[in-house]
């Protein structure tokens, strides 16, 4: 569990027309059969720096990604619309996104509680849609260190930017963190059924995890009837484990220990996402959507060393593990909606897609002087 030391937060605004925050605000929701509006003025007692920090205290109300588990499009649609689209798919995180919309950007947000027509529920039960105003340029910033169960101190901070060129809208983010934690574990070896004490273990790890994410987002008109959005995203990663395991005799648990392994790794890693989506009207009935997803992962593990002592001896013998892993995605989905009253919506939709997995994984010895590869089965 960690624990929050310091906080840092800012939102700047760039706009033509400068009003008071409290223009337009109420403190309480406007209710209709099917729909719930929360003015701004509702979560200011929360102070928001981001649509993020309004969302996690909307009542009645938990975010939802949708199964981006699966490989597609088809069931990747979460519960957040953004001035009644969906902002994404299954490139871009739901925190992501809200995390890029400084809270002064928010004009309200609508907690839709029924089906209608002009929202696609995707099967939720609910929806909640945030009205986001133009306001011009404007940004976010926060800056938090952090406490982790072991004591150790680690920042995390994200800064995000929104603006126009031309007819475009604009919107970036850079976020990253530093998170490192120490555990202990003791272990005990009982052998004849459980009846007889024959060793006991103490496991020391210490592992640094430090990803930095960015993220690029695009909506441009093409047309009266006609846009395009294009979503990318892109993260590098590094993760790095020093594992100690020390063997004692249960008969003198103060000696010196009869064993001794060490395992130590970095892993690094780095996936990249992009994803256009052109939206085109044909009337007020039908409308269509089509939408390119193309992801690319890559993760290095290793080299992982477990090196090995014993009492007397000295070191045994180590092995030594290396693991190459590429994962490849590519979607298309089309969708064909049909609106024919104010009640009813239809739409039609076909995807394919196209998965790939690259493993490679080498095992090596090494007695002290030299090291000798393994062939695997597989």
């Amino acid at each position: 569990m960690r624990n929050l030391i310091l906080q840092a937060t800012s939102a700047v605004a760039l706009a033509l027309a400068l009003t008071t925050a409290s223009e337009g605000r109420q403190d309480a929701p406007a209710n209709t059969d099917a729909v719930v509006r929360y003015e701004t003025g509702f979560f200011d007692r929360f102070n928001p720096v981001t649509a993020l920090d309004m969302i996690q205290q909307l009542p009645g109300f938990a975010l939802s990604s949708g199964d981006d588990d699966r490989r597609g499009l088809g069931d990747s649609f979460g519960n957040l619309l953004i001035n009644g689209e969906r902002p994404s798919n299954k490139l871009l995180t739901l925190e992501t996104v809200l995390g890029r919309i400084p809270a002064d950007s928010v004009a309200r947000i609508e907690l839709i509680q029924e089906a209608l027509p002009q929202f696609d529920m995707r099967g939720h039960a609910r929806l909640a849609n945030v009205v986001v105003e133009d306001n011009g340029s404007s940004g976010a910033w926060s800056f938090t260190l952090e406490r982790s169960d072991s004591n150790r101190i680690g920042p995390r901070g994200n800064i995000s930017w929104s603006t126009r060129l031309g007819s475009a809208e604009i919107t970036m983010s850079l976020n990253g963190e530093l998170y490192g934690n120490r555990g202990r574990i003791d272990q005990q070896v009982y052998s004849n059924g459980g009846s007889e004490l024959t060793e006991t273990r103490r496991i020391n790890e210490q592992y640094v995890w430090a990803p930095l994410r960015s993220s690029f987002s695009m909506n441009t008109p093409l047309g009266s009837d006609t846009s395009l959005r294009l979503d990318a995203f892109a993260e590098a990663w590094v993760w790095h484990l020093d594992r100690w395991r020390q063997d004692f005799d249960p008969a003198d648990p103060g000696s010196e220990p009869i064993a001794l392994e060490r395992g130590f790794t970095e892993n690094h890693g780095s996936n990249y996402n992009i994803s256009p989506t052109l939206s085109h009207g044909f009337n007020d009935r039908w409308s269509s959507n089509t939408t390119l997803l193309v992801r690319r992962d890559r993760e290095r593990q290793g080299p992982h060393h477990f090196n090995q002592w014993q009492a007397g001896v000295g070191f045994v013998g180590a092995s030594v593990i290396e693991g190459d892993y590429d994962i490849e995605e590519t979607a298309l989905r089309q969708t064909v909606s049909w609106n024919p009253n104010e009640r009813h919506s239809l739409e039609f939709g076909a995807e394919t897609a196209l998965n790939s997995r690259d493993s490679d994984l080498r095992l090596f010895t090494d007695d002290g002087n030299t090291v000798t590869e393994v062939d695997l089965p597989v």
